[in-house]
């Protein structure tokens, strides 16, 4: 696997949530939404430039998410405590050493 930023080789494991919900935000008509509701998902962080990414992704479930579903944005009720852990997880001064701490998510 290579940084999709700079192409390094070396990572280390950042993060990994087991039954991670896709769907974060109501949906009015679930029984339209195609399975599956939850995912594995495990990031790594770049040990070069500090980019955080997921190891592998599903193109499909992507897709599925813009075709079926698509909420923003997000209410500050919905979905902050997972923002608000993440990103006090990735301040952690043992995660980052770069003096430059930034987050980008597309």
């Amino acid at each position: 696997m290579h940084c999709p930023i700079c192409n390094h080789k070396k990572q280390q494991a950042l993060l990994t949530l087991e039954n991670y919900p896709i769907y974060q935000h109501p949906m009015e008509q679930p029984d339209k939404v195609p399975l599956p509701y939850y995912i594995d998902l495990q990031y790594f962080i770049c040990e070069h430039c500090a980019h955080a990414f997921q190891g592998s992704y599903d193109r499909e479930i992507l897709e599925k998410i813009y075709s079926y579903h698509y909420y923003t944005p997000s209410p500050e009720n919905i979905g902050a405590e997972f923002r608000s852990e993440f990103i006090d997880f990735i301040n952690q001064e043992n995660i980052i050493k770069n003096q430059s701490k930034q987050v980008f998510e597309i």
